[in-house]
Order: structure tokens, then sequence, then C-alpha cells
């Protein structure tokens, strides 16, 4: 009997240990850990949000990888090189990609990605009063890297969910907009950045977006929309720079890394090497040159 009673009376213990300890509030929030009402109080803050956007940008998803395959595969230039293509891959290339299709859904993914990073910028940006060109720039950039992202959706896939503010809930969620609405921010994100970016940039800058590449995508956009006589000014405007001229070295020199940063370049993504020399094709773009991830240049 000595025995049944500590038992029970042990396992009596443990209940109301149990039940104490599942009382206890431990939805707790780490006080080291950086939030949004805490960070973005200076510009240089805001310049690494602005680098997280380039980071998603250069990442596997998008130009890193998944972004040319999806690009190219829908063009007349490649072709399957023999029976091992990827059934994603296969998909784009003939024509028949399913709702599952992993390339696609990885560069949908990583656009909207920059769309979130980018809002977080821009909707940040009037906290920040210490450096006012800074500041500009940066929202200027990430105005610039929205556009991009939201003219790469709606020239693939026309109406998508369209968001000018940061995602903080499922609640948040938009459907389809209509192209046209989609259209009319994309060239107010250009302009506003035209108007604030600088033309050139030297050293570890190299690689951010200017003046001239905010002008020729939006003549891109007015072109994709028909508008010629706009697509014509703002094309003239990178033209009239006297930045940019053909090059009279063999063309091939364009895709040397020699040459890169040519008269002939407007804009270019900008990688450094890995030193680790474990490039990862699953990553998604990081400031901090992890060993699974390139280094961004920006």
């Amino acid at each position: 009997m000595k025995s049944s009673f500590f038992k029970l009376s042990a396992a009596g213990c443990f209940i109301v240990i149990l039940v104490m300890a599942c009382k206890r509030d431990l939805d707790k929030t780490n006080p080291s850990y950086p939030t949004l009402e805490s960070y973005f109080k200076n510009s240089t803050e805001l310049q690494k949000g602005t680098n997280a956007v380039y980071a998603i940008f250069h990442g596997g998803a998008l130009v890193g990888r998944e972004w040319f395959f999806l690009n190219d595969l829908r063009s007349d230039e490649v072709a399957a090189g023999g029976g091992q293509l990827e059934v994603p891959r296969n998909q784009i290339l003939i024509g028949a990609t399913t709702a599952d299709n992993s390339v696609m859904n990885n560069v949908w993914n990583g656009l909207y990605t920059v769309i979130h990073r980018a809002n977080t910028v821009i909707v940040n940006g009037p906290t920040v009063t210490d450096n006012a060109a800074a500041r500009d720039r940066s929202v200027a950039e990430a105005k610039f890297l929205r556009g991009w992202a939201y003219y790469e959706l709606v020239s693939m896939w026309g109406p998508v969910p369209f968001y000018t503010k940061p995602v903080a809930s499922a609640t948040d969620f938009q459907p389809r907009t209509a192209t046209d609405q989609i259209y009319t921010q994309i060239i107010t994100d250009l302009k506003d950045a035209a108007a604030v970016l600088l033309p050139a940039y030297t050293g570890a800058d190299l690689g951010r977006v200017t003046k001239g590449a905010a002008n020729a995508l939006l003549g891109r956009v007015y072109m994709q929309k028909g508008d010629y006589a706009s697509a014509k000014t703002a094309l003239l405007d990178v033209y009239n720079s006297g930045q940019y001229e053909l090059n009279s070295v063999p063309y091939t020199n364009n895709f040397l890394e020699e040459t890169e940063f040519n008269k002939e370049s407007i804009w270019e993504a900008v990688f450094s090497e890995n030193v680790t020399n474990s490039f990862n094709w699953g990553y998604q773009g990081d400031l901090s040159g992890g060993s699974s991830q390139g280094t961004v240049r920006n």
C-alpha cells in the first residue's frame, strides 16, 4: 500500500507541476531582437534595409539563377541539351507549366519578397531624419526595385496581388489587381527614383541602381504599354545623359568580367567571389557572405 500511495502521490505532483507550467506566459519577445518599431531610426539602418532588397534580387530565386530560366526557356534562343532536363524546366521550355512548377513559384515568391522588403524601406523612410540625402537615395533605390518587381510580375502574369505596404498578417492578403493600376504605380515609382538617384557610382557601390537605370526601365515599361511617345522621352533622357554608348570594341566584352561596367552597361547585378567556395543554388541572398551563399557587393 505504501508503494501504491507513493506512486499516486508522485503522479499527482506531476499533474500539479504540469498545470502550473501551462499557466505561465511563454510568448515572450527577445529584447535583444530588433523590431520594426525599434529599427530604421537612422540612414545607416535604412540603407541596410535597402541592401536587404538587393540581397533578394541577387538571390537564387531571381537573378542568381531561376529568373534566367523562366525568361530564357520561354524564348526561341534555348533548347534542351539532352534528356536530363528537370521536369519544371522542361514544362517551361515546351509551354506546359503547371501550378506547382517550382521554378515559376520561386520567381513569384522572390519578386514578392523584393516588394515586401522595398515596401518596408519606403514606409519607414519618413522616420529617418539624420541624413536626408542618404535617406532619399535609399528610398529611391527601394522604389526602383519595387517597380522592377511589379513590372516582371505584371508583364508575365497580368493582374496580380498588389501591395504598397508591408504585409503584417495573413489577413493583409490582396486579390488580383487590374494591370492599369499596377502600371501606374510602376511608372510613379520609376519617375520618383529617377528624380533622386545618382547618375553613377564607384567602388563598393557599383551595381546600385542609377538615374539612367530608372529611365531605361521606365522606357521599357512605356513600350510594354504601347505608349511609344513617353518611351521615347524616357529613353532620350538616357541617351542625352552622355554616359552611355555602344562599345567600339568586340561585342563579347559585354559578357566578360574584365570589361564589366563599360560604356554600354546601364545596370549590372554584381556579385563578389565567395571565398569559401561553397556556393549553394538554394540560397536566397545574404549580405553577410555566409558559407553557403554568394556575397552581394552593394
